[in-house]
């Protein structure tokens, strides 16, 4: 009995272990890629096309 309370406590630390790394690496992976774009920016480089330049979607008001 004593064997299986030793294996269940040492899978239970090393998992531990394994989820504390895994959420340091995907700390540091979330840091080098790049920033997503948010809602107003997204709209502003549609806005700034040239294809609507003669469209009367510029004109619009929100």
């Amino acid at each position: 009995m004593e064997k299986w309370q030793f294996m269940f406590v040492n899978f239970a630390v090393g998992g531990f272990i394994f989820q504390m790394i895994l959420i340091i690496g995907v700390y540091f992976i979330s840091k080098f890629l790049p920033k997503e774009k948010t809602d107003k920016e997204l709209l502003e480089t549609i806005y700034k096309q040239p294809s609507l330049s003669g469209n009367k979607i510029r004109n619009l008001k929100f």
